[in-house]
């Protein structure tokens, strides 16, 4: 088990993957409206290099993220992902935007947990000016 660490002590856990072999569904082109985002995440390294490891997902670090970008767009677009993810069969997904596999439970989470903290953000309980 791999840990992605998503701030306030709170962590992530998820599955090695090893996709040989496995049903994998690439998710890429559902992720292309949010890509913005996860490229202002990078504050670790670039995807290239560290996969998801490369992103910083704690509050602080998306809040700056989005200081250039739609919060209320990227909502929906994280919704539509998340229904997209729950209508896939596979439970392997990969990405060449974060660079990684990972198994769709995890990043379901993942997901889920942007949408929380975009929600609260677009509410203006981020408190970091």
């Amino acid at each position: 088990m791999k840990k992605l660490y998503i701030g306030n002590k709170y962590w992530i856990e998820w599955k090695i993957i090893n996709p040989k072999g496995a049903r994998v569904k690439d998710v890429d082109v559902i992720l292309k409206p949010t890509k913005n985002l996860w490229k202002n995440l990078e504050y670790n390294c670039i995807a290239e290099c560290c996969g998801i490891m490369a992103f910083s997902f704690e509050e602080k670090a998306i809040w700056s993220a989005c200081l250039d970008l739609n919060v209320s767009t990227l909502i929906r677009n994280f919704e539509i992902i998340q229904q997209k993810l729950f209508e896939i069969e596979e439970q392997v997904i990969s990405s060449s935007i974060i660079n990684q596999y990972m198994d769709k439970r995890a990043f379901e989470n993942l997901i889920k947990y942007l949408i929380k903290i975009l929600k609260k953000l677009s509410k203006s309980e981020f408190n970091y000016t």
